[in-house]
Parts: structure tokens; sequence; C-alpha cells
């Protein structure tokens, strides 16, 4: 053996013992090396070693995962992926041979169940990436659900006895499709069956005067309830005598939302911690309305109860997670034949889902008539409605026992003397003469009246309406996400464009004169972006702002701080915060709170409304629609009068650079959307070239009968619209026009048809002038 060859021996040697890198290497020394090994019986071993070099993977514990607090073989579980440590107590489970999943004669059982939920941030089964917390959370959340639907049907499979050897393609497909077309709640757990029969066996000790009393007191429940909501298909008689043994039982939390206790009592023993999953409101069960509107809302998605394609294909990636166990010894294997040829498609052939983001589109005129009034609003009540808060907050009673307190003369509380009378002294003259005469309009029982509304009557109303109309201007000018918008810091948020201020050192306020020549850009973290791990983080981005937009949000900083200085708010505070109707403090933003604002802003300027199942419907704007409708602004902008103002408020005069920001801000997946929206319009209005291209085009790529339902569906929705554009449209005709996009939608995606500006200067004696034409390029389809 020569000398050289030794040599590498040993160098393959030291490799894998880990006492010399690879990395180090010389190339030729690498290349020798590497064809050693592939003829080595320790070959795996060293490429394993190189491989770790690289990457810590090999060295991660599968078993241990830094969010988890316990050892493997546990029975209780402390799993940190949130602020709220999730507990899973396997121990209470018992299957149907009243053996615990705990015993040990389910170990390999219960080993699954944990290898499964462990394998979601397992890099060696997830692509070699470590995810961020709330991605594992997701994905827990859908594993979870899958274990209970495996143990909820544990009867059929043989669980007890079997284990997971029954599980098979038909019972994942089974699963899956369930879950397609009803939902968590429904598809796995029969949420509303479950309570149906639970019902029908306790509910019958009621009296006839019990409810007369119950009734009085909750007049709530005889509320209308829209027919698609009444999954318990309960008479307003019957939903009195539910919802009063409901009550006398201790179903209802202080605040009168159902608490976990009904879902426990269901599901106790039977699934893993019953008490911590979430099922869907159940409306004929409700004594009180939460977020209350004026009208029901506009569908922002198709409102079955199907899911979509990407929801299906995430949760087919979890289910497949359960196939990390098979190459331990101390499981129960699932054969790997149970997933072959299930996939999202195959799964819609048997269940109808809908395509990821066909969310209903705002009309544009709706955004802009938004944007506008929510430009007025800041600019007229802003400061006055600031100022009023503060002064209500900072002397008004802090102690809650004394708000709560009788005053012996007139009867009525502290807090509702001040909410009436004392809350006068504090408001500002503007505000008073606009018609704000208390607090809150929002009683302990009684809904909001929404005549007093808009006759500006409430304080905190109108705060929540400001918040709402700043929330509009950022989510239809930045696009960004609701989960951006909500992280927003209560003051910082703001910085100046690098290249103007270098030198400066001082922040200027964009309302000061000083401020008037400069540009400012907004500062959030980027969801969806960053790296995941133990140390995960997500990337912090500056985008630029519109000054009038940046000098109401500098007004809210100030605000804020000007709160914190005076030590009147101990809690948290984020950027947006809304008032307390029940307490003189305010109340960190959350999803909630975001969208209840936004609702406010809406029934305040009363949006447009659209006939929907006998009655109107309102369009409640969202942060999802208002992304959308960024994109569209620049598509829209062929045709609507007023977009160079727009243009010149988003701070682009350069349309190519407007449609490069556009491009950036938002994924391929929703600008597709955007333009199958854009281009749905136009067909239905015969308002395009190539019309006819594109109608042979979606005929070659559907079939025949699939072409000829489109064109069916076109030419009955250009019927309705042939009349004109109709401000409340019946929701049909927008469902028709979703038929369409989808349609185009498919074609962008397969490239068979191509949607982009082409931009241009044309130079006269005046001057350059900038446009551009939207160009549809259709592929010849042989």
């Amino acid at each position: 053996m020569s000398l050289r060859l030794v040599s590498h021996s040993k160098i393959l040697s030291n490799i894998i013992n880990r006492k010399q890198k690879f990395n180090e290497l010389s190339a030729s020394d690498m290349e020798s090396v590497i064809k050693l090994a592939s003829t080595d019986i320790d070959r795996q071993h060293f490429f394993e070693s190189v491989l770790n070099e690289n990457t810590t993977l090999l060295d991660n514990d599968s078993r241990k995962p830094y969010w988890l607090d316990n050892d493997f073989e546990a029975p209780d579980w402390i799993l940190n992926l949130s602020e709220s440590p999730k507990h899973i107590h396997w121990g209470e489970v018992v299957l149907s041979d009243g053996n615990k999943l705990t015993d040990e004669i389910h170990r390999p059982l219960l080993n699954t169940f944990k290898t499964w939920i462990l394998a979601t941030d397992d890099p060696l089964v997830n692509g070699g990436k470590f995810s961020k917390k709330i991605t594992v959370k997701m994905k827990v959340t859908i594993v979870v659900s899958l274990i209970n639907a495996i143990l909820i049907n544990g009867d059929k499979i043989g669980l007890a006895k079997n284990h997971l050897f029954s599980i098979n393609h038909d019972f994942i497909m089974s699963i899956i499709n369930s879950l397609a077309s009803a939902g968590s709640s429904e598809g796995i757990y029969r949420y509303s069956s479950r309570v149906k029969d639970f019902i029908a066996t306790h509910c019958n000790t009621i009296t006839k005067k019990e409810i007369d009393i119950f009734k009085k007191k909750y007049p709530v429940v005889m509320r209308d309830i829209q027919p698609e909501e009444m999954l318990l298909g309960l008479s307003i008689e019957e939903r009195l005598r539910v919802c009063c043994f409901l009550k006398s039982n201790g179903h209802y939390s202080s605040n009168l939302n159902m608490n976990r206790k009904l879902s426990f009592l269901i599901y106790s023993g039977k699934i893993i911690n019953p008490s911590d999953v979430s099922f869907n409101a159940l409306s004929e069960l409700q004594l009180i309305v939460k977020n209350p509107t004026e009208f029901f809302a506009v569908p922002v998605s198709d409102d079955t109860e199907e899911f979509s394609d990407r929801y299906i294909s995430r949760v087919l990636s979890a289910f497949r997670l359960i196939l990390a166990s098979n190459s331990n010894n101390d499981t129960a294997n699932i054969s790997d034949d149970a997933f072959r040829d299930i996939n999202a498609r195959t799964v819609s052939l048997n269940t109808k889902v809908y395509s990821a983001g066909r969310y209903l589109s705002l009309p544009a005129s709706l955004v802009f008539s938004s944007i506008k009034n929510a430009f007025e609003f800041c600019f007229d009540y802003m400061d006055d409605i600031l100022d009023s808060v503060y002064n209500v907050l900072d002397n008004a009673p802090k102690e809650n026992k004394s708000l709560s307190s009788v005053d012996r003369i007139n009867g009525s509380s502290i807090f509702e003397r001040w909410r009436n009378v004392e809350i006068l002294k504090y408001i500002q003259p503007a505000l008073i003469d606009l018609g704000v005469e208390c607090y809150t309009l929002r009683g302990s029982k009684v809904g909001l009246n929404f005549e007093d509304l808009r006759a500006n009557k409430g304080l905190i109303e109108l705060h929540s309406v400001l918040m709402g109309a700043i929330q509009v201007l950022i989510g239809a000018i930045m696009a960004r996400r609701i989960g951006e918008l909500i992280s927003l810091k209560p003051v910082g948020n703001l910085c100046h464009s690098a290249s103007i201020v270098s030198n400066s050192k001082k922040f200027a306020d964009p309302n000061s004169v000083e401020g008037q020549s400069l540009e400012y850009k907004l500062i959030f973290i980027l969801k969806k972006s960053g790296s995941g791990g133990e140390h995960d983080e997500n990337k912090v981005i500056e985008r630029p702002i519109p000054r009038a937009v940046a000098g109401f949000i500098f007004k809210l900083e100030r605000f804020n701080q000007k709160i914190a200085d005076s030590e009147i708010q101990k809690e948290k505070m984020s950027l947006f915060n809304y008032v307390n109707p029940q307490r003189f403090k305010l109340s960190k933003c959350n999803v909630y709170s975001y969208n209840l604002a936004s609702d406010l802003f809406c029934d305040y300027f009363e949006t447009d409304c659209i006939e929907y199942k006998g009655s109107n419907r309102r369009y409640y704007i969202r942060t999802h629609q208002l992304r959308r409708f960024f994109a569209m602004v620049f598509f829209w902008s062929k045709g609507f009068d007023g977009i160079d103002v727009l243009r010149h408020m988003l701070g682009h005069t350069d349309f190519a650079h407007l449609y490069h920001y556009i491009t950036e801000s938002l994924s391929g997946e929703v600008l597709n959307g955007v333009k199958a929206t854009y281009l749905a319009e136009k067909v239905l209005n015969d308002d395009l070239e190539d019309i006819d291209k594109l109608r042979k085009t979606i005929a070659n790529q559907f079939g025949v009968n699939k072409a000829n339902i489109l064109f069916d569906t076109i030419s009955n929705v250009v019927e309705d619209y042939s009349d004109g554009y109709d401000t409340s449209p019946h929701i049909s005709k927008l469902k028709k026009q979703q038929e369409v996009e989808s349609k185009i939608i498919t074609l962008l995606e397969i490239k068979a048809i191509t949607f982009e500006p082409e931009f241009f200067t044309i130079s006269t004696r005046d001057g350059e002038t900038q446009d551009f034409n939207l160009v549809l390029r259709v592929k010849e389809l042989v």
C-alpha cells in the first residue's frame, strides 16, 4: 500500500472521528478522500461528519428540541412555543380497552404521537431547515388535531388493539376529506353534532319559570340569526332553554362568553387536552354578540366551509410527518403506502376545495372613498380626539373598587357618573360642538346605536374610528400584513430617508416646517421572514411612507409617549391602543380590537352594502383586501380619474418605479390574483383587446364543456352589468366574477397568458410625459 493511500486513510479516519476538518483539505486531497470514502464501510459516518462541519443538523437531538421543557418519556409535556406555554397531559387519554395512553401496553402508540409532534421541528425531516416558533406552533396545532382525529376514530380502526396497523390510504383520505369539506371543528371533532347529543341528554330539567326570568335578563338570545350560522337548528324557545341550562351550570365566563367547560365534558378522556381545543363559536348559544356591526359582513372569502388547497397541502405535509417514527424501534409504525397518491390534487377530486387567495375584492370606489374619508377625519379631528382622551384618562378615578362604588344620592356608580357627566369637563370644546356627550355609547347590555355613532356622541367610539382611519391609510398605502401593523411599537416607528438627512441627528416632526422638506419611512417587523431555530427572529425593514400619513403616526406616537410619561398606563402599549369602555385605561392592540376599529370606521362612513340571501350586507374592510388593492391601484390607474394624485401620495412619480415597488412588496401569488381580478372585470365588460384569443386559450386549457360553462357565466354576468355599475350588487354577481377569475389565474400560473405593463415616455414641446400600456399576451396552445 502506497504512503499516499495510507495518508488518505488516516485523514478519512480523522474526519470520521472529528479530529480533522474536511473543509481544511486541499482540493486534490478532498477528491482522493471522497473516492476512498465511497468504498469504505464507514462511508455513512464520513459523509455525516462532512455534513456536520457546515451545519449542526446531525448534532440536533430530535427528541429534545429547545422548546420542549420535559424529557421525551415524561407523561406531561410543556411546549414553549408562545408566551402562553402549551400543556399536553398524555395520561388523560383513555382508549377503548380501558387503559391509558401512557400505560405500558400502549407505549409504542404514545411514542409515535410524541415523535410526530417533535418531527414538526426536526430539520432532518423538514429539508434541513429550523423553523420559527410561530411555524412550529402552527404545525403542532395541525398534528394535535390529526392525533385527535385518530383517537376519535379509534373504535373504527381498532386503535387499542392494532395501534396504527389499520391506518391505510382510505382512512387518511377520509380524514383529509372531512377536514377539507367541513374544517377542524366539524370535520374532525363533529362539534355541533356532539353538542346536540349533550343538549338532548342534559337540558330537559329547566322549568318555565327559570326560562321566563332568563329571557328578561338575556334578550339577546332571541335575536335573529343568519340561517348559515344555525348549526344546532334550535328554535328560539329551544335556544332559551339550552342557554338557561348552560348558564345555570357554569358554562359561561364572567364576560358572558362560552368557556371550555362544555367541550371538556364532551371530549374528556377521548382526545388530547380537550379544554385547549378551539371550536367554532355556536351563534345559537351566545349570550353576548362580539364585535357588533350595523350589518352582517360581506364574506371576505367564499362563505362555504371548504378549505383552500394551500391549507390542505399543509395538512398533508403535517400528516406525512408521522412517518418519521418508522425509523425508531420503540414506536408503532405506519405503512409508507398509506400516503401513496395522496396529494392536494387527489383530495380536490374527491372534495371541492377553493383556490387560496380568492377573496372577494373591495370595489375600487369604496377604497378610494375610504382613503378620502380617513384623511379628512384625521386632519379635522385627530388632535382634539387625542387631547380629550388624554385629559379624561389623566383625571378619571384610577381604582377599580372606587369606580364600582355607588353614589348614595343618585344611586349610580362613580363610573356611570363619570362617563355621563364628569367627563364633559375634560373634552375639547370642538368635540362638544361636534356632538360628544358621553364616555362611551356601549352599555353592559345595550348594543351600539349606530345613529348615535354617526352623531359623534361617544368619545371612545370617535377614538376607535380614528384608529380605524389610520389603519385604512397604512393598509391601503403600505400593503402590510395585519401582524406587522399590530406589532408596531408605541413610539419609534418612523425614520428619515438616510440619503436626505445623513448629517441630521434629530428626528423632525413630519408636521413641522422642517419636516415638509424631508421624506419618511415606516419601520416594521417583516412577517414570514428572518431565521428560525431557538433564537429565531424576523427581519426589520423600512419602507417609504407618505409624509401626511407619517404625520398621523407621529401624532399617535407623541400621544403614547405622553401617556407613558404621565404613568397613566402601567400595561404595555403598541402604536394602536384602544380605550377600555368599562375602565379608564388603554388596551394594547390585538387582532380583535384592530378589526373592531376598522368595522366602526366602516359603519361611521357607511361603506357600500350588497344584497345577500335576502338582506343587505356591508363591506367591512380587512387588511388582506387592502394588500390586494395596493397592487390593483397600478392596473386601475389606466382608467381611474385622479390616479395621479394617489401616485403622488404614494411617493412615486415614475410609473416603472411604482410597479417595481409593488412587485417587491407582494408575492407573485397575490399579484396573479390581482391580475385575474382586473382581467375578469375587463372580460365581463367586454373591454379587452385579444379577448377572442383569451377565450380560445381557456377553451383549449379547460376543455369545451368547461369553456362553455365559463362563457355562459360571462354572458350572464355581462347581462347583469349591462345596466352600468351597481353600487349594491347581489352576491351572485360577485361569485360569478370569481368563477371567471379562478380560470384566468390558472392560465397566469401556467404561463399560458401573461399580463404586464410596458412603459414609455412621450416627448412634446411641453416636456416629457410618462405613461404605460397593459399588455395581454396569449400563448397559442396546440
